[in-house]
């Protein structure tokens, strides 16, 4: 078996867990607005989410988005 790099692992800014240590909330963060003239900024970022709960081995609750201006929670 090979060692994995951490650094080489694609994962959430942010996991927020609850007090059974279970991930209930994921989030992208950007230091830039989402509603910059590229749109593609958002896009990635909202695609990143989908592809985090997708590979998740359990339900996450809540994804968020997190910018200079907004904090989006989803359900």
């Amino acid at each position: 078996m090979q060692a994995i790099n951490l650094e080489d692992i694609d994962r959430p800014d942010v996991v927020a867990l609850d007090k059974e240590g279970q991930v209930v909330l994921i989030a992208e963060v950007k230091g830039f607005p989402f509603k910059f003239q590229d749109t593609k900024n958002q896009e990635y970022a909202i695609l990143r989410l989908i592809d985090y709960l997708k590979s998740a081995k359990t339900l996450i609750t809540f994804t968020m988005l997190v910018d200079t201006q907004n904090i989006l929670i989803f359900r």
